[in-house]
């Protein structure tokens, strides 16, 4: 890096080696983030689970986080970005968030107070273009804010997507990103929950990422990553909460304790509560039905166990809400004696499920109030 005040420079200079090999060491030192409690810039010091996540998104291309709110997060990745202009030059780092001025705040207030409030001997020697959509620095490093229709013609060192599960159409952006930084840059997807879409892209980027199933790295940091919440904390937001709207829903999606809290969907319009169905998961991968003989060729079947003969089974139904507009049609079966639940998942038609049941010889059914086809059958 080129140092705006030689002198000073020379006799830092050991600092300066520690900063360019250790961005925790930078961010701890010398960065510097808005309090909005105080109302002023403090000191960034780094709590333990900021100092571990950051260990692990220097380690990794593509990493995705779920985090409770005010936990420091959105701050530890500009921090990052802000380091990796100053002490790799040329780099370019693309700022999304669910709305541009939004991205655009992320550029002009967070990423550049940070770098104002640096000493002038870690600044660079010229800022070369400084607008609320860019800032390059005279290193040949740049930021900008992205709308998140544009950015396709940019090769960027660092994405980062700041409120992920909340950009609209998160799955196009992220479509759009990605070939930009197969050359050897980061994508960093970082976002509380949005409850309202259970089945978001970030949230399946995550549960991917957990599983092991992708080249994506999952972080989680819960309510108590910050210093300063303990359980009377807690307890006081979550009787809060629970006054107010009546279920846990919002406490979960602001302060989750776990991921599972924060990626299940709102419970306050379900029958059967969220605690009840941990209690009795057990995680299990589905079977390969290749080899069974006379297995069913259903079209999106999902088996977990399969029958035993002279066991005797319960199947329901959910259909859907009985409407034709829907995504899929799921039907359960369930061990009588023992309490096994299989899950039997079919994306298809109810009509045809139903004509395909109804041709069965011998298994007798009816159908409830809802449409669902209920049936008890042996062996």
């Amino acid at each position: 890096m080129v140092a705006g005040n030689l002198h000073k420079a020379r006799h830092y200079s050991k600092d300066i080696r520690i900063c360019h090999d250790a961005p925790e060491f930078f961010l701890d030192n010398y960065g510097h983030i808005y309090d909005a409690t105080s109302g002023e810039w403090v000191p960034f010091r780094l709590w333990r689970a900021q100092l571990q996540a950051l260990e692990r998104v220097v380690d990794h291309r593509l990493v995705v986080i779920l985090h409770a709110r005010q936990v420091g997060v959105t701050w530890l990745v500009l921090g990052y970005a802000l380091w990796l202009m100053l002490f790799r030059p040329g780099a370019t780092v693309l700022l999304f968030s669910r709305r541009g001025d939004e991205a655009i705040d992320l550029l002009k207030h967070r990423l550049r107070g940070m770098y104002d409030r640096l000493p002038d001997w870690l600044k660079v020697g010229s800022i070369e273009v400084d607008n609320e959509r860019e800032w390059r620095l005279g290193n040949g490093s740049r930021a900008l804010a992205v709308p998140t229709m544009a950015g396709a013609s940019y090769t960027a060192s660092l994405v980062i997507v700041d409120e992920a599960d909340l950009v609209p159409d998160l799955g196009r952006l992220m479509g759009a990103v990605k070939p930009m930084i197969d050359g050897g840059g980061k994508m960093i997807l970082l976002s509380r929950a949005d409850k309202t879409q259970p089945l978001s892209v970030f949230k399946r980027v995550y549960a991917g990422a957990k599983e092991g199933k992708t080249g994506w790295l999952g972080l989680f940091l819960p309510w108590k990553a910050r210093p300063g919440r303990d359980e009377d904390w807690y307890e006081v937001q979550k009787a809060d909460i629970l006054e107010r709207t009546g279920s846990l829903d919002e406490l979960h999606e602001q302060y989750p304790s776990r991921d599972v809290e924060a990626l299940s969907p709102p419970t306050l319009d379900k029958r059967i509560a969220p605690e009840w169905l941990q209690e009795c998961y057990v995680e299990a991968a589905p079977l390969s039905l290749a080899g069974v003989p006379h297995a069913p060729a259903i079209p999106g079947l999902v088996v977990y166990a399969l029958p035993q003969p002279m066991h005797d089974y319960v199947i329901g139904a959910d259909p859907a809400e009985g409407t034709l507009d829907f995504d899929g049609f799921d039907q359960t079966a369930q061990h009588f004696s023992r309490g096994h639940v299989v899950r039997l998942q079919c994306a298809q038609a109810p009509e045809r499920f139903l004509l395909q049941r109804e041709t069965l010889p011998g298994v007798p059914g009816v159908f409830d109030c809802h449409g669902c086809f209920q049936s008890c059958c042996s062996g």
